[in-house]
């Protein structure tokens, strides 16, 4: 008994730990943007080189070279795009300091995590119930599960992007008279007027991830040159798709359209402005992934210094264990943190190309920000 209380209070101390580091580190990147792109630039290009050398030394000559291009590809890319870093460190800015007015948007992603644990538990207890079933029946029931599976997860996370886009939207068209409560008027629309849109798109993931998971179970089996070919083509759309319903669903945030309406405008917003968004998302990324991984090897080392100080092992192998476990809790819990952002970004990106008007009546010391930097070359 005295062993699970001590596991407790340390799974407790860490998500502490990390919580409070993601509040760190959203202050982080409201103060020293400019530094964080560029290290998050630095991080992605390290991440490309690593992987060059890492083929290299298992003389793996064609990983390598490839790997190398990438390399090279990413330097010249990020020189290039050097220009529009102002425009991306005020749409950081900007997002943060929404989201640090409105904290509920991160409690409403974190406890999308403890749904999300509960469906995986009911899921994995209706999985051993069919593991009964023989024959086709088993077949049938195994995809059935799959797609459930995959969609009920995409409309988790997808209800949580619509809210948090709903009350930047809130934000940009409505700051001179915001609602007392936006964040619950947000989610209140996701789970009702705008949860059937959530649906559809999720659906078209979810049916994309299952084919991926029934070519991957047979490429287990049998893996010929036909399967692999099939495996990255529906990884690259699964990968577009879900670019794409990224800024389709902040059209359903926004303006209460279907999903149907939203792809369509979505299309049309990237034939105008979808290199910027391109090009932003790159930017924000890195900054984002730097966050990400900053909090789970510092999660991950106070794991340790836990196990040290209340001496709960003296084992070499138990402290690992420590590290891993508190590196699993930051990595999840900052991935959850900055995906609030992510959506933010998103948003207001998509508010701003198509109603800048609007902006300059509610906020107009950021609209002319956005103005003198978005306008910058790109090359």
């Amino acid at each position: 008994m005295a062993g699970v209380v001590r596991i407790i209070e340390m799974l407790l101390i860490l998500m502490v730990i990390s919580l409070l580091l993601s509040i760190v580190f959203l202050e982080l990147m409201k103060k020293f943007t400019y530094p964080l792109i560029y290290f998050g630039i630095g991080f992605t290009i390290l991440l490309w080189l690593a992987m060059t050398v890492a083929c290299a030394i298992y003389h793996n000559i064609a990983g390598a070279v490839i790997f190398g291009i990438f390399t090279i590809l990413s330097i010249v890319y990020f020189i290039a795009i050097r220009s529009r870093i102002p425009f991306a460190v005020i749409m950081i800015r900007s997002v943060v300091q929404v989201i640090q007015d409105y904290p509920a948007t991160q409690v409403t992603a974190y406890v999308s995590l403890v749904v999300h644990i509960a469906w995986v538990c009911l899921w994995s207890f209706t999985f051993s119930l069919s593991l009964r079933f023989t024959g086709n029946v088993y077949y049938v029931a195994l995809v059935y599960l799959l797609i459930s599976f995959y969609w009920v997860s995409e409309v988790i996370k997808n209800v949580v992007h619509v809210t948090v886009s709903g009350v930047v939207a809130t934000n940009y068209f409505m700051r001179d008279r915001m609602p007392k409560n936006p964040t619950l008027g947000a989610l209140q629309r996701s789970l009702t007027t705008s949860f059937g849109s959530i649906c559809l798109g999720s659906l078209i993931v979810s049916l994309i991830k299952t084919l991926r998971t029934i070519v991957r179970s047979l490429r287990s089996e049998s893996n010929n040159l036909l399967l692999c070919c099939i495996d990255c083509i529906l990884s690259c759309i699964d990968g577009l798709v879900q670019y794409f319903n990224h800024y389709a669903y902040c059209q359903v945030a926004i303006y209460g359209k279907t999903f149907v309406r939203s792809a369509k405008d979505t299309w049309e917003l990237f034939k105008t402005s979808g290199l910027e968004a391109i090009i932003n998302d790159n930017l924000v990324d890195g900054v984002l992934w730097l966050g990400v991984f900053l909090n789970a090897l510092t999660t991950g080392a106070v794991g340790i210094g836990i196990g040290v100080a209340f001496k709960y092992t003296h084992e070499t192998g138990d402290y690992v264990l420590f590290f891993i476990v508190g590196f699993i809790i930051g990595f999840v819990l900052m991935v959850l943190a900055m995906q609030v952002i992510d959506s933010g970004i998103a948003c207001t990106f998509v508010c701003f190309a198509e109603d800048r008007h609007s902006l300059q009546r509610t906020n107009p010391e950021l609209y002319n920000k956005f103005m003198e930097t978005y306008h910058l070359t790109i090359f």
